[in-house]
């Protein structure tokens, strides 16, 4: 009998992408979750309510988790298969020039951890506006480069 995984398609080939690279499945991934998240902030047009708030940290929590996720299969398609989590992520991601400012996605991700606390309003109230002043920016940037290295990819 055939092992089942309850997460769907292994990431290493989806049906129907052919050979494309894992970190490009990721990044495809990534796309979708930024391309909902810009509209999403295009059309604020008020202060976030509570419940907006705590959606605004979902967002971000979900775009983090695939920013580093991306990063990390990146790494490994470059042959730097060692890295256990999201710091060990940033970091070598900064050693090898892909992240451009690495104390303000050491900050991103520490905040990722705050997010846990978001049920306190003062605590919501921050993360919301670092996450659309702050993280939004340093997310958008990571999908930029991470297209340019895609397309070079596919030039050689």
């Amino acid at each position: 009998m055939a092992h089942t995984s309850l997460q769907g398609p292994s990431m290493s080939m989806i049906e129907g992408e052919g050979d494309v690279i894992r970190w490009e499945q990721r990044l495809r991934k990534f796309d979708e979750v930024m391309d909902w998240t810009t509209n999403l902030r295009a059309q604020r047009t008020a202060p976030a309510s509570d419940l907006e708030r705590q959606g605004w940290i979902q967002v971000f929590e979900r775009c983090h988790d695939l920013a580093w996720l991306c990063l990390r299969d990146y790494l490994v398609w470059q042959g730097s298969p060692d890295h256990h989590g999201p710091r060990d992520v940033i970091r070598e991601a900064v050693a090898r020039g892909i992240l451009h400012d690495g104390e303000a996605w050491m900050d991103l991700n520490a905040s990722r951890a705050v997010a846990l606390k978001s049920h306190l309003a003062s605590v919501a109230e921050l993360l919301e506006l670092k996450i659309l002043r702050d993280y939004l920016p340093l997310f958008l940037r990571l999908r930029a480069d991470l297209h340019t290295r895609a397309l070079d990819n596919e030039c050689h």
